[in-house]
């Protein structure tokens, strides 16, 4: 665990060098630039937890395939970035959903703009902004969703234990995002 706080510690350190490179770009490259970084930050994200979850014994995951899992917190990734940004981030947007389908030759449904989420991903957005409860915290219901599609919608899993983890899971993601946009704005950089 010491371990994990010690990397989290040089994470910003990494993020302001980059970021520093970034407000030297261009106008027109700076968004480019910002949404490699976003997305290398998603696929970092998904990596390391997937791999976490599958190696402990005691994970509701153990022996989950790793793809479908991977994906999985991928959109959730992708969704809370969008979260974060109070979703004025179409650019940002357009450049991760453009990235993840090329990085895995999606095709299906992908067309132009911020609309070049695949069919698939959208679905899941919705799922997620339906369950997700800023009134009362409790995300149990997204967790639930979320699981599911991990585990397959009517498969019997442990629910409430991968429900908890989902959660967690997202909760930490946004405030991953949370604190890079933090990043941006204090180095000046508009992601809108």
């Amino acid at each position: 665990m010491a371990i994990t706080h010690l990397i989290k510690g040089l994470l910003p350190s990494r993020h302001k060098r980059l970021l520093d490179d970034i407000r030297a770009l261009p106008e027109g490259e700076r968004l480019d630039k910002l949404g490699a970084i976003f997305y290398d930050e998603c696929v970092r994200q998904a990596s390391d937890f997937v791999q976490s979850e599958l190696l402990k014994k005691e994970s509701p995951f153990r022996g989950r395939h790793h793809t479908a899992f991977f994906h999985e917190l991928m959109a959730i990734n992708f969704w809370s970035v969008a979260r974060v940004f109070n979703g004025k981030t179409a650019g940002l947007m357009e450049r991760l959903h453009r990235t993840y389908c090329r990085s895995y030759r999606i095709t299906e449904g992908v067309g132009s703009g911020e609309a070049a989420a695949p069919p698939a991903l959208t679905e899941k957005y919705r799922t997620y902004n339906e369950s997700w409860n800023d009134v009362t915290g409790f995300q149990d219901l997204f967790g639930l969703r979320a699981a599911e599609h991990v585990f397959g919608k009517g498969t019997e899993f442990p629910s409430q234990e991968a429900s908890f983890w989902m959660v967690f899971y997202a909760h930490e993601v946004k405030k991953e995002f949370s604190e890079l946009k933090a990043l941006c704005r204090a180095r000046g950089i508009a992601v809108i």
